[in-house]
């Protein structure tokens, strides 16, 4: 299953990232989301809390946050997945310049190499 979704979510960034990425800036270092009902009705709590803990840990940052959230909502599923919405911000974290450290510390997420209570 992960195939499947990883390269769906590759032929979404292939075909509809690159001209956005440039639009994107943060608006302050301290910024923070409230999802709009379109959003809640897309993503679960759990993926809330999720891309909530990933900012306050330094995973994402805001402007990050919010192209995981264009991507997440740019699937045509009508409700979207925990594992789904992880993969999602690993391929965002893997488009950005300068962010390594992130892609890999998400990467220990995707794969359940971090305890549970982190994640």
């Amino acid at each position: 299953m992960k195939e499947t979704i990883f390269d769906v979510l590759m032929y979404l960034f292939e075909h509809y990232m690159e001209d956005e990425l440039g639009a994107i800036k943060p608006t302050s270092p301290t910024s923070f989301s409230m999802f709009i009902p379109e959003e809640q009705a897309k993503l679960y709590l759990e993926c809330r809390d999720l891309l909530m803990f990933l900012e306050r840990s330094s995973i994402l940052t805001s402007a990050n946050r919010e192209v995981v959230i264009d991507r997440a909502l740019a699937l045509d599923d009508e409700e979207l997945s925990l594992e789904k919405l992880k993969w999602i911000v690993l391929l965002v974290l893997l488009s950005q310049p300068d962010e390594e450290i992130a892609f890999s510390r998400m990467e220990d997420i995707v794969y359940d190499l971090v305890p549970t209570y982190l994640n």
